[in-house]
């Protein structure tokens, strides 16, 4: 019987052509021998993905997986979706918990809690139970999103130690400035991490609360070599932009959101803002969801769609010519624009730029310049109506080709990765 010359390879670049295999190969690999079987598998359960009405299902089988198949995996993503039994949701926990703690290798763990789960694992009794799972394990990344307006029960619990990487969801906020209160409890989750992690994104929107909590950035400044922070608050204050450069002074990655559900807008960008930008040495990426529509009476319901769209791109070039010059060392800004779809007030739509480098011939000094990034309603001709007093008139002529808008415009959509967090 003739073997396969792959078996005489070492393990490790048997492994590194497996990891090449499309899924549906890779799983054909894994039926081919013993041999096959043990290098397949590896790769085969290193990234696991649960999401569906189903999942506490899979989760249980899951559970009752030999130690083997347990001992590869290094990704764990669940998202839980859909109403199931109460019967059912008290195993799921049980059950979720128990899994963590029978993960040997666990490396990163992602979790995602839909409002319509009507599931008890949040910021209840569950939850300090769920800290001390986590800290069994030794995560370097971790995503929880506890989308689940409840009030907070028992005492602050402490979070897993070492992570590099954390992103939360918060929408708990009852308690504001009492014992006990929910920005407590996201403090102690956050506190025993705080000196390892380099990347940390919260979500502080505690709708359905009376109050308006805030968070106290004096308690997160032991996250020292902190290189990116993604912030999204559910307030239009503007105090945070002097005290970010002052609690991390390393940071090269700054998105902030202020998110106001009522008017659907956010923060108005005013140009002194430019100073406590600046105090940003190391900055690299800047994402701002600052409002510009608002003070210049240019609302979305009131007028065409195309024509808004393309002025509100020409407002935010303009002001990213002031921020690139402010910040000596930005490549990347975004502005994230809230509120232009008047029934979602989380619709988002992002306005990329670049900053462009260039030698400039017969001179010793390099051009810096802000360049625009394509969007989906750019690069076309079309035939936009006249409102006018409220009626409808006769179409004229609006063109969104590239290089009939400022920036030069970069032909081609940049993909920015999923933030499922937010």
């Amino acid at each position: 019987m003739s073997t396969s010359p792959l078996l005489d390879l070492c393990v490790e670049i048997f492994q590194l052509i497996l990891q090449n295999l499309p899924q549906s190969e890779l799983q054909k690999a894994n039926l081919v021998s013993r041999s096959f079987h043990l290098n397949a598998r590896r790769i085969l359960f290193q990234n696991l993905r649960y999401t569906g009405r189903k999942a506490y299902i899979k989760l249980g089988q899951l559970g009752m997986a030999h130690d083997e198949i347990k001992a590869c995996i290094r990704r764990l993503e669940i998202v839980m979706g859909g109403h199931c039994p109460s019967e059912s949701l008290r195993l799921t926990n049980a059950g979720l918990l128990e899994l963590i703690r029978s993960l040997p290798n666990l490396d990163a763990f992602f979790f995602k809690q839909l409002p319509i789960y009507v599931i008890d694992l949040g910021i209840q009794s569950d939850m300090p139970q769920l800290s001390l799972a986590l800290r069994t394990t030794h995560l370097s990344e971790l995503k929880l999103n506890l989308h689940y307006w409840r009030r907070v029960v028992g005492d602050p619990s402490e979070g897993p130690e070492g992570l590099k990487k954390l992103s939360v969801v918060w929408y708990i906020g009852d308690k504001v400035d009492k014992p006990g209160s929910s920005a407590e409890h996201l403090y102690q989750f956050i506190r025993p991490s705080l000196q390892t992690l380099v990347e940390l994104q919260l979500n502080f929107n505690p709708i359905g609360f009376p109050g308006t909590p805030v968070l106290d950035f004096r308690l997160l400044a032991a996250a020292s070599n902190l290189s990116r922070f993604d912030y999204a608050v559910q307030s239009l204050d503007d105090g945070i932009l002097e005290l970010i450069p002052k609690t991390f002074p390393n940071l090269r990655a700054l998105s902030l959101e202020w998110r106001n559900p009522r008017s659907r807008y956010s923060l108005s960008w005013q140009d002194q803002y430019l100073v406590a930008l600046s105090e940003n040495r190391h900055l690299t990426e800047l994402a701002l969801s600052c409002d510009f529509e608002k003070d210049a009476g240019d609302l979305y319901m009131e007028k065409d769609r195309i024509s808004w769209q393309i002025r509100c791109y020409i407002r935010r070039f303009h002001a990213a010519e002031t921020v690139y010059r402010a910040i000596a060392g930005l490549v990347k800004l975004t502005w994230i624009q809230l509120g232009i779809d008047v029934t979602d007030p989380y619709f988002t739509s992002p306005h990329r730029f670049v900053v462009e480098e260039n030698l400039m011939p017969g001179r010793l000094k390099v051009e810096r310049k802000i360049r625009g990034i394509k969007q989906r309603w750019m690069g076309y001709k079309v035939m936009e109506p006249v409102r006018k007093n409220g009626f409808r008139g006769p179409a004229i002529a609006i063109s969104t080709m590239l290089e009939d808008l400022p920036g030069e415009v970069i032909d081609q959509e940049i993909m920015e990765p999923e933030r499922d967090y937010w």
